[in-house]
């Protein structure tokens, strides 16, 4: 038993050095320090390593001399009252182990509810976190699917699948599942916070059970709880953070079961649990729970528990079978799948924007999340790794929960070593599931020195070299990031049907003029060409010379493979296409021939200004149809729509939140001629 009142596992595995903690160490050594994806041929270089490089230096000086100078200006008192504090605190969260939870966790999640406010106005911003909340009101509505009729071009965006004239988010259904019940409430931007909380809180009752020490235990929960990358992250409407509570809750459960409770609950959790978080992230959902689950039935449990486990998981794994069913008509294909191909796909091969994905582009990709965790961890001036290395190479033995973390690990990175996207939002995304193991092994890195050392000088100074590194990061280094992330994404804030509905404009078609490259792109997928297909192309093409070809081809009644046949010779000149100089939409492409007039007016109409269709799919529904601005084919649907006003939305000027709502020519509205302003 420990100090927490619950009987600590302390099961180690051999004397000597774990192998498999000391892997992990000299794989954070090399991928987190060092610049491997600027020595190899994968595609993906960090050009900003120097400047990283520099400080990390400037900032291990500080924190070391600021130590330096605390503890001779104090007389060494600095470290006893370090000391105190820390037992003090611990023997609080011991001894108040509910109340010391829910403190923290409530903390945690008003935290979070203010940062989603302040930094991210409470909307989701992403394009994935658009897509999930979309998703979500179609729950929240009764539908699986939304029908968008003959024409997906005015409605479809980067990751919603189409089918049969109706269409629904690529992503699994757990995600936006859990943003259901904020849409009910209309307040979706709370949801993750309150996860946050919860996830907090779980944390808490687990470290209690896997941690004999309470003061580390503690540190733990609050590195965890307020690490700037949970931060943001439970600020947001991503999935990650609601897949890292069902993970915690399969762990605590795992902790009950492998700690001799014999309630049948702990199984039934366990199994539930763990299908829960597949069901949002299949990749990390596995990758997280199977070693516990493997370490488990290596421990040869009783038959009926085993059942329960399987019974637990049978209810999420069912329904998401039968949301695959319903969408993409067959139980084991994912939207995405449905939406990309294989190509989408774990493996090395092409992927869906063409690029192929190698071994040494794997690796890259590893490379970027370890050097991008540094910084996006803790936010500190010493690197975060830093500690999390020292736990690792100094000890010399694991518990049974420790070889669950670091297995998970493991998998997760091959998981994404095997996987083409670079997921990099708010942070090395991929990455984030780790965060229980990052917390728990910085905050043992004081310990595992003095230990080491056999000095408790040491091991006071390396809590006082890390409370001030915090301290930094919490001063600094955070708020800077807030203020980066706040000016993010500016077009993504705009709330179109908001200001339309203020005007009172009711039952009209409204047309939201986006860039030139995303109408194209969105006309080849009118055209009928698969989405990877379609991505190859607008990448590879001239855009100006794309565009004609869309153009012919809207002429015709070709549809998919017999369209992007006659769209694939233009490839040719790929060679001398290389990212547009002369538009805002960087996406653009621009090739050896001179634009023609029709496409320089396009490209001054987006030096004029354009906005984000996708944010009106997450928005609330209203009376009016939002549409995507597709030029002279606004017509087909207009005439689907003969009886309402048309108009077309559009910013004032370039970057400009308040924006134009102008009558379309020829449509059935009475204040033709004159542009409305949208506020």
């Amino acid at each position: 038993m420990s100090a927490h009142g619950h009987k600590v596992d302390q099961t180690r595995y051999g004397l000597s050095p774990s192998p498999l903690a000391r892997g992990l160490c000299v794989a954070f050594i090399c991928f987190g320090f060092l610049p491997i994806t600027n020595w190899i041929a994968g595609g993906h270089t960090a050009p900003w390593y120097r400047v990283v490089l520099e400080t990390w230096l400037t900032g291990t000086a500080i924190v070391a001399g600021g130590t330096i100078v605390l503890v001779v200006l104090t007389r060494r008192r600095i470290l006893d009252v370090a000391a105190r504090v820390a037992q003090a605190s611990g023997n609080w969260f011991a001894d108040k182990p509910l109340q010391s939870s829910l403190l923290l966790a409530a903390t945690a999640a008003i935290a979070y509810a203010v940062t989603s406010q302040l930094v991210f106005d409470g909307k989701a911003l992403f394009i994935d976190e658009i897509v999930q909340l979309y998703q979500a009101r179609l729950f929240a509505a009764g539908r699986l699917t939304d029908p968008v009729g003959p024409y997906p071009e005015f409605f479809s965006a980067l990751n919603v699948v189409t089918r049969g004239g109706e269409q629904f988010g690529q992503f699994p259904p757990g995600g936006p599942a859990h943003l259901t019940l904020g849409v009910f409430v209309g307040a979706p931007w709370l949801i993750t916070p309150i996860l946050g909380g919860c996830a907090v809180f779980v944390f808490s009752s687990l470290v209690r059970r896997v941690e004999p020490e309470p003061a580390v235990g503690l540190a733990a929960v609050l590195l965890l709880a307020f690490s700037p990358f949970m931060m943001f992250m439970a600020a947001s409407h991503m999935n990650h953070v609601p897949t890292l509570l069902w993970v915690l809750v399969a762990w605590l459960a795992w902790s009950r079961l492998t700690n001799g409770d014999s309630a049948l609950r702990w199984p039934l959790l366990f199994g539930f649990a763990a299908g829960v978080a597949t069901t949002i992230r299949p990749v990390d959902g596995v990758a997280m729970t199977a070693p516990a689950l493997v370490l488990w039935l290596l421990s040869r449990p009783r038959l009926s528990s085993a059942l329960l486990m399987c019974l637990g998981a049978l209810l999420p794994g069912a329904l998401l079978l039968a949301f695959n069913n319903a969408t993409t008509g067959s139980p084991f294909l994912f939207g995405y799948e449905a939406l990309w191909g294989k190509t989408h796909s774990l493996g090395f091969h092409a992927s869906p924007w063409g690029d192929a994905h190698s071994p040494a582009r794997g690796l890259e990709l590893l490379n970027l999340y370890a050097l991008r965790l540094q910084s996006y961890l803790f936010e500190s001036p010493l690197p975060s790794l830093v500690p999390i290395v020292a736990s690792l190479a100094l000890a010399r033995r694991l518990t049974k929960f420790d070889q669950i973390l670091l297995w998970s690990l493991a998998l997760l990175s091959l998981g994404y070593f095997a996987y083409w996207h670079d997921g990099f939002y708010l942070g090395p995304r991929f990455f984030f599931l780790v965060l229980p193991a990052m917390a728990l092994l910085a905050a043992r890195a004081p310990r595992v020195l003095g230990d080491a050392t056999g000095r408790i000088d040491v091991r006071r100074y390396a809590f006082v070299v890390l409370a001030i590194s915090a301290a930094i990061g919490g001063t600094t280094g955070l708020p800077e990031r807030a203020r980066l992330h706040a000016q993010s994404l500016r077009n993504s804030r705009h709330a179109l049907t908001t200001q339309v509905d203020s005007l009172g404009i009711r039952n009209a078609l409204v047309f939201v003029r986006e860039s030139w490259g995303s109408r194209v792109l969105a006309r080849l997928w009118g055209r009928g060409v698969d989405r990877p297909a379609a991505e190859f192309l607008y990448r590879s093409i001239d855009t100006c010379v794309l565009d004609s070809a869309v153009s012919r081809l809207e002429q015709t009644e070709l549809m998919g493979a017999a369209a992007r046949a006659q769209l694939w010779p233009l490839l040719r000149d790929s060679g001398m296409v290389r990212p547009t100089t002369v538009s805002p939409d960087r996406t653009e492409r621009v090739g050896a021939r001179p634009y023609t007039l029709h496409c320089q007016q396009q490209v001054a109409q987006d030096h004029r200004g354009s906005g984000l269709y996708p944010i009106v799919l997450a928005a609330p529904r209203s009376s009016n149809i939002f549409a995507r601005d597709l030029g002279d084919l606004n017509a087909r649907l207009m005439a689907q729509h003969p009886e309402r006003r048309a108009y077309v939305l559009l910013p004032r000027a370039a970057g400009d939140s308040l924006y134009a709502l102008v009558p379309v020519s020829g449509a059935p509205t009475a204040s033709r001629g004159r542009a409305t302003d949208a506020r």
